[in-house]
């Protein structure tokens, strides 16, 4: 598996709730909380500086397409997303 992968991480729960929140405010999006894990990967890439070079970052970035498969939201009720938003502000 080496080869395919080149890091994981895991995400906290607070750190999903603040995702969740700055995606429903800059985007209009609500997804559940879990599906913000995703959201964290490319954040990370971004400020892991010591990685940028070896991956000659700022070249690739101007035509960089970055997709977050994301779950969730329309089947949560309003009551809980709310809820959600409001820890994510919090």
């Amino acid at each position: 598996m080496a080869p395919l992968i080149d890091g994981v991480f895991t995400v906290d729960d607070e750190a999903m709730f603040r995702l969740l929140a700055l995606l429903a405010d800059t985007e209009n999006i609500r997804m559940e909380p879990s599906a913000m894990a995703g959201m964290a990967g490319p954040l990370r890439i971004v400020t892991a500086e010591s990685r940028l070079p070896r991956l000659d970052f700022p070249m690739k970035m101007a035509e960089a397409t970055h997709l977050v498969w994301g779950t969730g939201g329309r089947m949560v009720p309003d009551e809980e997303m709310n809820a959600s938003y409001a820890r994510g502000k919090g």
